[in-house]
C-alpha cells in the first residue's frame, strides 16, 4: 500500500499509527479510515465526572442504552430489580410502572436524575410527538397551559419551507402598485412550488443516465444529455427571483426546526413561571423507527425520519428505544388497543365505497385474461367486507378511551428507557417472529 499511496503529508503525528491500511472512495475524492475513534471518544466520555464523583452525562449527542445504564449505575443495573419485583412490575399497566420505576431510579441513584426523560415516537405523517409521562395536570387550566404532548408535522414543516403567500389588504385594493407585487410574488411561488413542464421532461429525460457510472462512457453520455437540456433548464433555474425563494425556503425550514427545539424546551423544561429550581436537561427517549429504512408510503413525499433524529442529537441527549406494541396498548390500563368499530364503519360508508369502485374499474381496465379479471372483483369483495381503518385513533378495550396512536405511544418510549436502564427488559413482550426480524434489520443497517 505505501508503494502505491504516500500518506506521510496526510497524516498528522497522532494518527500515523491509526491507519491500518484502508480508504474510501466515491471515484473522484478518498477518505482514509482511521481506528481506534471510536474507544477514544468512549474512554473521554467515561473520565468526565461531576462533584459528587459520579460520571457525567454529554449535554448532547446519541447514547445507547447500555451507555447511559454504565454511566448512571455502572456495572449494578442487573441487580437493582430482583425477580420478584419485576414480576409484580410486569403486571402493573405502564402509567403504574412509570411512578415505581421513578422511585427505583431514584433509590439507586442516590437522588433525582440529572435529567429529565420525555418520549418521542416518529412516524411519518406526524414526523414526532413527544409526551411526558410524569406530567399530571392538577387542574383544567395547567393542562391548558402546559399540555402533556407536543407535535411536529409533515403538514407543518412543508408550509414552513414553501415561500410565504402575499395577500393586498381590503384597505390597498385600488392600488394598482399593490397588486402588481401580489400578483408578481403570485406567480414566482406558483412556478417555484410547481415547475413547468418543459423542467419536468428535461429532468425526466436525465432519469436514465448517471453522472457517476463505472465507465468513461456512461459520464459522456450523461455530459451530452446533460449539455441537450440546459437550455430548457437554464432560464428556470437561474432566475434571481427564484434563487431568492429557495434561499428564504431554507431559512424558513431553519427556523421550523429552531421552533420545535424551543417549543420542545418549553412545554418539557423542569422550569416554568414561579417555580425557582434550574431547568433539567432533557433526554429524549426515541423510538427505534427512524432507523429503519423503510419506503415512503404512496401518495405521501419521503419524510424526514433519520435526519430528524441526527438534528435533535446535535442539542439533546437521544437514546433509542424499540417500540414493539406500544401503539397497540393502552398507557392507562395496558389493554388491547384497536379501531373503533362504529367510526370506522360510518367512514367507510361517507367516501370508501366510490373510491373501491373507482379503483375497481381501473383494474378491469388494466386486466387482461379472466383470472386478473376474477382476482380485481374478489378484491373488491373483500375490501367491502372489512372495515376501514382510521389510522390515527385506537379505541381502548379496557378503560374505553378513545386515544390518539402516537400520543398513546409516546410516553410508552419513556417508561420503555426507563425499565432498560433498570435491566427490566421491554415493556410488551416481543414474538420470536418479531425479534429475528428486528436482529435482521439491526445487521443491516449495522
Amino acid at each position: 500500500m505505501d508503494c502505491v499511496f504516500d500518506v506521510s503529508g496526510a497524516l498528522s503525528e497522532k494518527n500515523t499509527g491509526r491507519w491500518k491500511g484502508s480508504l474510501k472512495t466515491d471515484g473522484v475524492s478518498a477518505r482514509l479510515l482511521l481506528s481506534g475513534a471510536d474507544e477514544e471518544k468512549k474512554e473521554k466520555r467515561g473520565k468526565k465526572r461531576d462533584l459528587g464523583g459520579r460520571p457525567s452525562l454529554p449535554r448532547r449527542g446519541m447514547l445507547s442504552v447500555d451507555e447511559l445504564s454504565e454511566i448512571l449505575f455502572g456495572e449494578k443495573a442487573t441487580e437493582l430489580l430482583s425477580p420478584a419485583v419485576l414480576a409484580e412490575l410486569d403486571g402493573l399497566s405502564p402509567r403504574e410502572q412509570n411512578e415505581v420505576l421513578n422511585e427505583t431510579l431514584a433509590s439507586a441513584y442516590g437522588g433525582p436524575l440529572p435529567f429529565h426523560i420525555v418520549g418521542l415516537d416518529p412516524g411519518k405523517r406526524e414526523l414526532a410527538v413527544l409526551a411526558d409521562p410524569d406530567f399530571e395536570p392538577a387542574t383544567r387550566r395547567e393542562a391548558l397551559l402546559r399540555p402533556r404532548r407536543f407535535r411536529y408535522t409533515l403538514p407543518q414543516r412543508r408550509d414552513a419551507m414553501r415561500p410565504a403567500r402575499f395577500f393586498v389588504k381590503s384597505k390597498h385594493a385600488d392600488d394598482p402598485e399593490r397588486q402588481r407585487r401580489a400578483a408578481a410574488a403570485g406567480a414566482y411561488r406558483h412556478a417555484h412550488v410547481y415547475p413547468p413542464q418543459t423542467v419536468l421532461d428535461a429532468e425526466h429525460s436525465l432519469s436514465g443516465e448517471n453522472s457517476m457510472g463505472p465507465t468513461v462512457d456512461r459520464l459522456l453520455a450523461y455530459c451530452r444529455s446533460r449539455a441537450a437540456v440546459l437550455p430548457a433548464l437554464l432560464p428556470y433555474r437561474t432566475d434571481p427571483m427564484r434563487r431568492q425563494l429557495r434561499w428564504k425556503a431554507f431559512i424558513e425550514e431553519q427556523r421550523s426546526f429552531s421552533q420545535f427545539c424551543d417549543g420542545i424546551r418549553l412545554k418539557f423544561g423542569m422550569r416554568q413561571p414561579g417555580e425557582s429550581d434550574l431547568e433539567k436537561p432533557l433526554m429524549l427517549a426515541y423510538g427505534a423507527w427512524a432507523l429503519s429504512t423503510a419506503a415512503p408510503a404512496k401518495g405521501m413525499p419521503p419524510c424526514i425520519g433519520k435526519g430528524l433524529l441526527k438534528k435533535l442529537s446535535r442539542i439533546f441527549v437521544v437514546v433509542t428505544v424499540p417500540e414493539h406494541y406500544t401503539s397497540k396498548r393502552c398507557f392507562h390500563c395496558k389493554s388491547e388497543c384497536g379501531n373503533h368499530a362504529y367510526l370506522a364503519e360510518r367512514d367507510r360508508r361517507v367516501g370508501s365505497d366510490e373510491r373501491l369502485e373507482r379503483q375497481l374499474s381501473e383494474r378491469l381496465e388494466r386486466a387482461e385474461t379472466p383470472a386478473q379479471r376474477n382476482a380485481a372483483r374478489a378484491w373488491f369483495d373483500r375490501a367491502l367486507s372489512r372495515p376501514c381503518e382510521i389510522r390515527g385513533l385506537r379505541f381502548c378495550s379496557g378503560c374505553k378511551r378513545c386515544l390518539n396512536r402516537d400520543a398513546n405511544s409516546a410516553p410508552q418510549m419513556a417508561v420503555q428507557l426507563k425499565r432498560m436502564v433498570l435491566g427490566a427488559g421491554v415493556l410488551h413482550k416481543v414474538s420470536c417472529e418479531d425479534a429475528v426480524m428486528q436482529e435482521m434489520a439491526i445487521a443491516i443497517e449495522g
